[in-house]
């Protein structure tokens, strides 16, 4: 629980954009949403059908924040898009070509990205000797790799939103699985 109340907190300080003088009075903000404009800007969240992902996006639309959802399951992302007002991107991001496409496409729509939320992740079961290869770097790959690949694809848009001095802000999401080995979950 320590870890997650640590983690929601990180990703609320991040998500309350611009220092109190330049900030978007909540009666304005909710004037502009529901104009189709966004006062924070635009978060990508990776990971965004289900778990901290998806309670992130709930976070971060509430807040204002225009968020393109990232992940697998494209049927679960759109029941959540549309609920919160956000964008679509069907992606595994272990995959590095479909992690490049789905960059591009989001930088094409959003020259500025000013918040990155690296959630993806999955838990791969089994001892260090008996758990599959194949799962072990699928792990790797979605873990380590996908937030790797999808922070370099959307650096442009990070700088962009930096050059014209907007915040832009990288959070990566872990779990204390990353920390502390258990044995039956070696591989993670």
């Amino acid at each position: 629980r320590d870890a997650i109340s640590r983690t929601f907190a990180l990703v609320r300080e991040a998500s309350n954009g611009p220092p109190p003088a330049r900030r978007v009075r909540v009666a304005e903000a909710e004037r502009m949403r529901s104009a189709g404009a966004h006062p924070r800007g635009t978060a990508v969240v990776t990971g965004a059908s289900s778990g901290i992902g998806e309670a992130t996006v709930r976070l971060l639309a509430q807040r204002g924040w225009r968020c393109v959802l990232v992940a697998r399951r494209e049927d679960v992302l759109r029941d959540l898009a549309d609920e919160v007002g956000g964008e679509v991107e069907a992606c595994d991001v272990a995959e590095r070509d479909a992690v490049l496409r789905m960059c591009a496409g989001v930088l094409e729509r959003h020259p500025s990205v000013h918040l990155l939320v690296n959630g993806a992740g999955i838990l791969v079961r089994g001892s260090f000797v008996d758990a599959p290869l194949d799962l072990v770097e699928r792990a790797l790959a979605v873990n380590y790799l996908g937030g790797v690949w999808t922070t370099r694809g959307l650096l442009d848009g990070l700088r962009g939103a930096a050059a014209s001095g907007e915040p832009a802000h990288i959070v990566r999401l872990a779990s204390i699985g990353g920390s502390i080995v258990f044995t039956t979950e070696a591989p993670y």
